[in-house]
């Protein structure tokens, strides 16, 4: 009688210890929760991004607002997905014009992205930058630019000394 307390004592012990060793190797389940939910983050900052350039090439400017971004023809599919919102919260990202070119898309992070490199065993690389974006955890900005596209309405082009080229094409018909 005494060897089976003793036996469900050792085996509980076992168990415990391999509960524990699993999370110190693989993370908490909240953990590994928050480091999806900052890849979803940083997969919609890509999409926006992408988004926000192709409103550019056609506006000639930022939009004022995720909701404009996301009601313009480039957002709508993409606002159905739920790109502009954050997956934990549902709310909007935060979204700020820095100048002419470049803006901040805003989120809570769960961790800082060395975190999540560290979790992972490689530095992030989130999808559509080609380059590492790094994050702190809790509330961070990340700036992003739109490449420029020469407005073809621009009063630079019609006044004197404004030059302009002309490419042609030829098609080989």
């Amino acid at each position: 009688m005494k060897g089976t307390y003793i036996a469900v004592i050792i085996m509980t012990l076992v168990v415990a210890v391999a509960v524990g060793y699993g999370f110190w190797v693989m993370g908490s389940p909240w953990a590994i929760r928050g480091y999806k939910l900052d890849a979803t983050r940083m997969t919609d900052f890509s999409e926006i991004q992408n988004i926000t350039q192709d409103y550019y090439d056609t506006k000639y400017s930022l939009p004022d607002s995720l909701a404009t971004l996301a009601s313009s023809s480039y957002g709508v599919y993409y606002a159905e997905q739920n790109v502009f919102t954050d997956p934990d919260t549902q709310a909007f990202y935060d979204y700020k014009t820095t100048g002419s070119t470049s803006y901040q898309l805003c989120a809570t992070f769960a961790a800082s992205s060395q975190d999540e490199a560290n979790y992972n065993g490689s530095s992030l690389l989130y999808l559509g930058t080609g380059e590492a974006q790094q994050h702190s955890k809790g509330y961070d900005c990340i700036t992003y630019s739109v490449t420029g596209v020469q407005n073809p309405y621009s009063p630079d082009n019609y006044f004197f000394g404004a030059s302009s080229t002309v490419a042609s094409t030829t098609y080989g018909y």
